[in-house]
């Protein structure tokens, strides 16, 4: 029999990449909050007039940098006096207009308007670094503006588009509200600039891909990336989440041992590598049964890599249960791993000639017993759950332990 489908159970290793991303964006950007704003004593009006007296003045001498500089002031001031953050956009694009005309014709006004949109980009930075954190601390039950923080960041962006570190901002921004369809073309503008395309964006990319379901563009990024950086493992780790959901196993199990070996104490990376290899033996004897419409005995040397696989998984499980206390769905997936492993060498009994039978059903027998330790700590650990009590009850009577079998079934009136 088969106990439980496994594969609802993988271990997939979920995407640490933005929340690891934000914390270390924001403390490269040494932010803790808003800038005080200065808002000037003047009311909007009083600054559109002399701005259109400063724009008369510009039409006869464009170059004249002080009327400029006041120009690029009077600008902010008239952002700042707007609480809300969208309402500021024309005025940044006319504060980074009048820098671009500045840089273009070499006025020495240039120093001048590049620090009101240092000024100004600190601002909006500030603002959306502190409600971006706000937001991840809220409680779910409260509400958060995620417009408002994204519309800093796009002030910021329209200051500066050259900022990497903004565009990550509102991607992550994008991302957290789960509009991922922005957040990957936030990302893919963000790659147009020039000297941006850099292996943390990518990848950051390859990650959103695979979160939006778009496998096979992530696993190519993810690919792409393995070959140009081979030694980064966050590259590396993120191609074999790419490969597990993409049912890719052979490929991913590769990955998996070198970063196993490499990281002896990340032991999701075993965990996960016990998961692919139960896939690729599972999927193997299916390959005998299917194999040209007729069943094919399976020969020594394939039973052998067959009872390979299986011994391994064993040791990857059993090294985990030995290492740290499993979680209650740790330990579930191993005694699935453990029943269902038994199951396939039942299928092989089946399948193979006499001379390999009693060997295969010692093995079938061996593998239910190794799912008696995860179901007896899931049995005791919650006894309300009577599908876990039952399934160990199963075990017993399978395996011909009646005296456990029925003293489980009195203590918990089977």
């Amino acid at each position: 029999m088969t106990y439980i489908q496994t594969r609802k159970t993988i271990p997939v290793l979920t995407g640490i990449v933005f929340g690891l991303f934000f914390i270390s964006s924001c403390a490269q950007l040494g932010i803790t909050g808003n800038e005080p704003r200065q808002k000037g004593p003047a009311t909007n009006a009083e600054i559109s007039r002399q701005l259109d007296s400063i724009n008369d003045l510009l039409s006869d001498n464009p170059d004249d940098a002080e009327l400029q500089e006041q120009k690029a002031d009077l600008l902010f001031t008239l952002s700042q006096n707007a609480d809300d953050p969208l309402l500021r956009k024309p005025y940044y694009r006319n504060i980074r207009e009048l820098h671009e005309n500045s840089v273009q014709r070499g006025t020495e006004s240039v120093d001048g308007v590049e620090e009101v949109i240092s000024r100004a980009w600190s601002i909006e930075q500030a603002s959306g670094v502190e409600l971006l954190q706000s937001s991840r601390d809220a409680a779910e039950t409260e509400s958060v503006d995620r417009d408002r923080i994204s519309a800093h960041f796009e002030n910021a962006i329209i200051l500066r588009p050259d900022s990497l570190s903004t565009y990550n901002l509102l991607a992550n921004t994008y991302y957290l509200g789960g509009d991922l369809t922005s957040a990957i073309e936030t990302l893919n503008t963000a790659l147009q600039i020039p000297g941006s395309d850099n292996s943390e964006l990518r990848e950051r990319l390859a990650y959103l891909y695979l979160e939006s379901g778009d496998i096979e563009r992530s696993i190519s990024l993810y690919r792409t990336l393995s070959e140009q950086y081979p030694e980064e493992d966050y590259i590396r780790h993120g191609l074999a989440n790419a490969l597990m959901l993409n049912n890719e196993h052979d490929e991913a199990i590769s990955i998996l041992r070198n970063l196993a070996e490499e990281y002896e104490t990340r032991f999701e990376y075993r965990e996960a590598l016990a998961v692919q290899l139960y896939y690729r033996f599972s999927r193997s004897v299916e390959e005998l049964q299917e194999s040209a419409n007729q069943p094919a005995a399976p020969g020594r040397e394939q039973l052998s890599d067959l009872r390979g696989m299986a011994e391994e998984i064993d040791e990857l499980l059993t090294g985990l249960q030995e290492s740290l206390p499993l979680t209650e769905d740790q330990l579930y997936r191993s005694a699935v791993i453990f029943m269902n492993s038994s199951d396939r060498f039942n299928d092989l009994s089946v399948l193979a000639g006499e001379e390999y039978r009693e060997e295969l059903e010692s093995l079938q027998a061996e593998y239910l017993q190794k799912a008696i330790p995860p179901l007896e700590k899931l049995a005791e650990n919650h006894p309300e759950n009577r599908e876990y009590i039952q399934t160990l009850y199963d075990v017993y009577r399978d395996l011909g332990m009646d005296d456990e079998a029925d003293t489980l079934e009195r203590t918990y009136n089977l």
